[in-house]
């Protein structure tokens, strides 16, 4: 069984689900991520744009791995097992015929 459905196994006993229903993943952004097509969190750079380094905290984007902003490049740490069940829930992962 690939990482994926594993982590998605181990959260449906618990939880009882399929990969049709909307979850709570613990935390809004992560329930957001799950249950809500297209959706993108903001950048967690903490820096204030008007200082060295700093953002202004716009959308990020999904490069396949995390989500990463497109002004600082702050890069997301979601944990791995995460970003496979988001990743199979919205069909971003790679088939191998």
């Amino acid at each position: 069984m690939d990482s994926a459905k594993r982590a998605w196994t181990i959260l449906s006993e618990h939880k009882n689900l399929s990969m049709n229903d909307d979850i709570n993943i613990f935390s809004v952004v992560r329930n957001n991520l799950m249950n809500q097509e297209g959706y993108s969190p903001y950048c967690g750079n903490d820096i204030a744009r008007n200082e060295i380094n700093g953002c202004d905290n716009p959308r990020t984007v999904f490069n396949g791995e995390q989500f990463v902003c497109p002004h600082c490049n702050w890069i997301s740490q979601f944990p791995k097992e995460f970003i496979l069940m988001y990743k199979e829930k919205w069909g971003l992962v790679k088939k191998i015929n």
